[in-house]
C-alpha cells in the first residue's frame, strides 16, 4: 500500500468531493478516483460512497480515517527525524496553511529560494481563512499556519511568532478631496459619506475593522460585505465606495486611482502570526522558515513612513489584545499600489 493513496483518501474525506481533493493535491479528478479505487482494492473494503458530486464515508471509511491520519503523521515524522539528523539539510515534508495575502506577499520569495537551496524539502501549502487554518492546526492537519492573530488566547499547546503588524487603512477613490494630513477626522468623513464596502466581519481581520467603527461610533452606509481584500480594493479603484482594511503585504492589485489613510491607532492593527504545535519534530525546519521570513516582514516595516501617535486609553481593542501596541504609526494619504509602503 502506498502512502499517497492514504493522503488522497484523507483529502477526499476532509473536503467532501473528488474535485476539491484533486485541487488540493494538484491532481486530476481521474487520478484521485484511481487512487481511491486502488486503496479500496488493497483493503478489500468500500471506503466511500458517491451522492451526486459529494463523497460520503462508509462506516468502515469513517472508522479508518483517524488511523490513516495517524499513519501519515508517523511517516511525516519519520521524514522529519531523518532531516534533523542531516544537520543543516532540510529534508522531508512541511504542511503549511496560509491566508491569501501571505501566499501572495510573504511566501513567494521564500518558496522560490528554497526550491533551489533545499530540493529535498516538500512544502505542501494550503490556502484558507485564519479561522479554518487555526482549526486545521489544532486537528493536526498542518505543521505551520501563517494567518491573522485570533481574537482569543492561544492554548499552551501552540507557539506563536509575530511576522507582521498591519495597521488598518481607509481606502477611498482618488476623486475625493481630503485634508492633506489625513487622520481620523478625514477617515470619519469618508466612511460616513461614501458607500461602505465592508471587510467581512466573520473574518478575524474584519472583526478589527468592525471594532474600530464601533469604538469610534462611525455609522456607515453599507454597500456590500466581502472576504476578499483584493476585490475590495478593486471596487474602491472603480469609485464604487470606500472601505477599511488591514494594510496587507504587497503586491497589491493595480489600483492607481485608489488612495489610503492609515488609521493612527495601532490597537486595531492586524497581527500576522506564524503558529505551530509546541511539541513538534519539525522545529529545525520551522526555525529556518521563520529566519527566511524575517527579512520580508522587516523590509515591510522599515519601508512604511511612521510618526509616533498616542494610543487612545481604554480602547476596547487594546484591552482585548492584552498588549502594548507599537507606537510606530502612519498618517497622511498615499497613492496605491502601496508595494513600497506595506
Amino acid at each position: 500500500m502506498e502512502t499517497r493513496f492514504l493522503e488522497t483518501f484523507v483529502a477526499v474525506a476532509e473536503r467532501g468531493s473528488v474535485a476539491a481533493a484533486a485541487r488540493a493535491q494538484g491532481l486530476t479528478a481521474t487520478s484521485v478516483a484511481q487512487r481511491l479505487q486502488a486503496l479500496e482494492d488493497n483493503l478489500a473494503v468500500r471506503l466511500v460512497t458517491r451522492v451526486g458530486r459529494e463523497i460520503k464515508l462508509t462506516p468502515v471509511g469513517d472508522r479508518l480515517l483517524d488511523q490513516a491520519r495517524r499513519i501519515l503523521a508517523e511517516v511525516h515524522a519519520l521524514k522529519a527525524d531523518a532531516s534533523a539528523r542531516l544537520g543543516d539539510a532540510l529534508v522531508g515534508t512541511l504542511r503549511i496553511g496560509a491566508i491569501s495575502t501571505v501566499l501572495t506577499g510573504l511566501l513567494p520569495d521564500v518558496i522560490g529560494r528554497w526550491a533551489t537551496e533545499h530540493p529535498a524539502l516538500d512544502l505542501q501549502i494550503s490556502p484558507g481563512s485564519s479561522a479554518l487554518l487555526h482549526e486545521g492546526l489544532m486537528e493536526g492537519r498542518y505543521d505551520v499556519v501563517i494567518a491573522a492573530a485570533p481574537p482569543f488566547a492561544l492554548p499552551k499547546t501552540v507557539r506563536a511568532h509575530g511576522l507582521r503588524v498591519e495597521p488598518l487603512v481607509c481606502l477611498f477613490p482618488e476623486r475625493l478631496t481630503v485634508a492633506a494630513q489625513g487622520g481620523e477626522g478625514a477617515i470619519r468623513e469618508i466612511l460616513t459619506t461614501e458607500r461602505f464596502i465592508r471587510y467581512d466581519a466573520l473574518s478575524w481581520g474584519g472583526r478589527l475593522c468592525d471594532a474600530y467603527l464601533r469604538d469610534k461610533r462611525i455609522r456607515t452606509r453599507e454597500l456590500c460585505s466581502l472576504d476578499a481584500l483584493e476585490a475590495i480594493a478593486l471596487l474602491v479603484e472603480r469609485g464604487v465606495g470606500a472601505t477599511l482594511v488591514p494594510d496587507w503585504a504587497p503586491p497589491w492589485p493595480d489600483v492607481p486611482s485608489c488612495r489610503k489613510i492609515v488609521v493612527p491607532d495601532q490597537a486595531y492593527a492586524r497581527q500576522i502570526l506564524l503558529t505551530h504545535p509546541a511539541t513538534t519534530r519539525y522545529g529545525h525546519i520551522i526555525e529556518a522558515l521563520m529566519q527566511a521570513l524575517a527579512p520580508v516582514g522587516r523590509q515591510a516595516r522599515d519601508s512604511r513612513p511612521t510618526h509616533p501617535q498616542p494610543i487612545v486609553p481604554g480602547s476596547s481593542r487594546a484591552q482585548a489584545r492584552g498588549r502594548n501596541p507599537s507606537r510606530d504609526e502612519a498618517r497622511g494619504t498615499t497613492p496605491c499600489p502601496i508595494s513600497s509602503r506595506t
